[in-house]
């Protein structure tokens, strides 16, 4: 029952943040918020990773991974998961789901958009 409270918690910090940023930073010619969101939660990811592989932290893994990061961003969501791919040794999976990620989610924007 904790993990929920700790990505509750995480999730409303890492969406506060990326919200502030995106006001603050975001421009018309170009959404600079939301790419300064999405890099520094892959570096916050990274960071998160590692103690958690040193520490096998569960807290930071629900909090910081699942809750912040994925507040912060969903980009760094997608990230982590081709991570893991990559750490097992399976670069093809990781390919494939970002190609087929992004293959599929444009037309389900566009079909979301004409509903």
């Amino acid at each position: 029952m904790m993990s929920y409270l700790y990505v509750f918690v995480g999730g409303g910090l890492g969406s506060t943040l990326r919200f502030w940023i995106s006001q603050k930073y975001n421009q018309e010619l170009w959404p600079i918020g939301t790419f300064i969101a999405n890099i520094m939660a892959c570096i916050i990811l990274g960071f998160a990773i590692q103690k958690i592989q040193a520490h096998d932290n569960h807290w930071i893994k629900w909090m910081i991974v699942s809750g912040f990061c994925g507040g912060l961003s969903t980009f760094s969501s997608l990230i982590f998961e081709m991570f893991q791919y990559i750490n097992h040794g399976k670069l093809v999976y990781a390919l494939g789901y970002l190609i087929i990620s992004i293959i599929v989610s444009i037309p389900c924007l566009l079909i979301g958009y004409k509903l």
